[in-house]
């Protein structure tokens, strides 16, 4: 058994650290008069717990879209199946439709609080008219499980990019906090680097790439392009630090 100390401390902070999302406390618990056999005991007990508390933050998330998205199911199973390029069609329709949407924006003009306001509109009216017009137009009995499965995949990504997006987070705040300089470092030239890119190349034309990488990113990574490409990447990247050493080598072997 475990002293009711530690066990009581752990109670009291397990919900606060399901709210703060991944805010994790230290790996290790110091208490009085312990073994090291019993602390190393401790530490792995707080490990698994940490990892309970991760699949339990998980499966609140998968919950969650399931429950907020079902009214969009149907249409989220269809647009599934279209990002993930199931047609050969697929592809070049999503290509078409993303370039038209920023064709028509650059035609347009619009000022940014015009485009601001035009999306806000439709995602309002569309949050309201979609579960509506799905729920009266499309017979229930017609889903299948095989469309059900899919809708459950789509709920889980969506939950392990929002607990990555969390995870992300708090590292980010952690660093803040331990590491000041380093956090203001990365910071900033972050900053500073977007706001060179954001002035030399034109802005509609960075989010036309930015937005056309992102729907692109699930079909590439579902027919294996997305691995072929990252496993090319690094393959370039050891061949040049590989010549890269080579060259420093015999430089250094040349001047002794």
């Amino acid at each position: 058994m475990y002293p009711s100390l530690l066990e009581q401390n752990l109670d009291r902070n397990k919900e606060r650290w399901l709210i703060q999302g991944l805010k994790r406390p230290s790996r290790f618990v110091f208490i009085d008069s312990l073994t090291d056999d019993t602390i190393i005991g401790y530490c792995d007990f707080i490990d698994e717990l940490m990892i309970d508390i991760d699949i339990l933050i998980q499966q609140t998330l998968i919950t969650q879209y399931k429950t907020s998205l079902r009214g969009w199911k149907e249409i989220i199973v269809r647009l599934h199946s279209c990002m993930i390029w199931s047609q050969p069609h697929d592809c070049p329709v999503i290509v078409l439709s993303v370039s038209l949407v920023f064709v028509l924006v650059w035609l347009l003009n619009a000022s940014v609080l015009t485009t601001l306001s035009v999306i806000g509109f439709v995602i309002t009216v569309s949050d309201y008219a979609v579960p509506s017009v799905c729920s009266n137009f499309v017979d229930p009995s017609l889903w299948t499980e095989r469309e059900d499965k899919v809708y459950d995949t789509v709920c889980e990504e969506l939950a392990t990019l929002t607990f990555l997006l969390m995870s992300m987070y708090n590292q980010w705040r952690q660093m803040k906090e331990t590491k000041p300089k380093q956090y203001s470092f990365v910071l900033l030239t972050s900053l500073l680097m977007l706001a060179y890119i954001g002035n030399t190349i034109n802005n509609l034309l960075l989010l036309y790439l930015v937005t056309m990488s992102i729907v692109l990113l699930p079909g590439l990574k579902h027919h294996g392009i997305l691995q072929q490409i990252i496993k090319q990447a690094i393959q370039g990247v050891k061949g040049v630090t590989a010549k890269v050493t080579a060259a420093a080598t015999t430089a250094k072997s040349k001047t002794h």
